[in-house]
């Protein structure tokens, strides 16, 4: 029988202290004993302890104790009290969470076709809309050409980088002069560890945050076939919602759906080692699970457990299997807390 609390009073005439305190005796009257280690004590005062345990124990267990005490040793009649969840219908999702910069989806690039000429006019800026074959630029003539050249946009789109100015050489040596995303669309190129490219398949959504602008929605466009043998990073490119705040080089973070599973679901908290203690009438038994996807809060499971069956909320409890016990749910718990 436990007591319910073990506060026993006793009558001690003298402590023998412990070698590490002065050999001086003091008078104790009274002295309340809630546990053994409140105080260091010398042989004598054991003995004299341990028969006031004894005969204050052998008491309460053929006066029945309180009726607290008792509840609280079985959990009311049927055996110990314990939290109990039920397993229900849950999603999970498997996110990878990735960043990346905003890039053209198609680029299209102009430059002089020959050396020697000079830039006499730019008729566009970062950031304008092209149609196709709309002039760009205007040069000097070449050597050996009677007429000046013009650059004309080879596709529709956005320009997105100028690189010259009036008066400039126009060589093609020197890179391109202008970019031009192709019908002014553009993407999420983002880099992913390797060990997470595997998971993820063309089609897949996601959520695209960014620091001066509300998220986005976009899916995978393309995984790139290729891992950084250095780095172990691979690329994905993430399609995105037209929006005309989104600028080439914009920073922005993604978390990617992998893949999405909906089952059978427990707390997080109720499995210990692929195994769940079920409740059967009000009997413990302890199975083997096959978990799936987890989520902050629950785990999924894929096989062992049906929709409706009570498992032991807490993993960490000593119960074992055959063990009977009375359940109680977290929500009764709480009710009768405040009750």
């Amino acid at each position: 029988m436990i007591l319910d609390p073990l506060v026993l009073r006793l009558r001690m005439r003298r402590i023998d202290l412990l070698p590490h305190q002065d050999t001086r005796r003091v008078q104790c009257e009274n002295y309340r004993v809630r546990q053994l280690s409140d105080f260091a004590f010398g042989p004598r005062c054991a003995r004299k302890l341990a028969s006031g345990l004894f005969f204050g124990i052998l008491a309460a267990t053929i006066g029945g104790g309180s009726p607290s005490s008792a509840a609280d040793d079985t959990g009311l009649s049927g055996g110990a009290l314990v939290t109990v969840a039920r397993a229900t219908n849950a999603c999970f999702s498997d996110m990878v969470r990735v960043t990346g910069f905003v890039v053209a989806r198609r680029e299209a690039v102009v430059s002089p076709d020959s050396e020697g000429s000079q830039v006499t006019d730019v008729l566009v800026r970062e950031g304008d809309t092209v149609t196709l074959n709309q002039e760009l630029a205007r040069l000097t003539p070449s050597p050996g050409s009677k007429s000046g050249s013009v650059l004309r946009a080879p596709a529709a789109g956005l320009v997105t980088e100028v690189r010259t100015a009036v008066g400039a050489p126009a060589s093609p040596q020197a890179g391109p002069m202008f970019r031009i995303a192709v019908n002014g669309e553009v993407e999420l190129d983002a880099e992913v560890p390797s060990i997470h490219l595997l998971k993820l398949n063309p089609g897949a959504s996601a959520r695209i945050s960014r620091e001066d602008g509300p998220d986005l929605i976009g899916r995978i466009r393309l995984v790139s076939p290729e891992i950084d043998r250095k780095t172990q990073m691979g690329h994905v490119r993430l399609s995105l919602s037209e929006d005309p705040t989104l600028r080439i080089g914009m920073f922005a973070r993604a978390s990617i759906d992998a893949r999405r599973s909906c089952g059978v679901a427990i707390p997080r908290s109720a499995i210990d080692h692929l195994t769940v203690q079920v409740i059967n009438g009000d009997v413990v038994e302890t199975r083997r699970v096959r978990i799936g996807l987890t989520s902050d809060a629950a785990v999924e499971i894929l096989e062992g457990l049906k929709v409706g069956e009570i498992v032991v909320a807490d993993a960490g409890t000593s119960l074992h299997d055959g063990d009977r016990v009375k359940t109680i749910f977290p929500d009764d718990l709480d009710r009768s807390r405040a009750r």
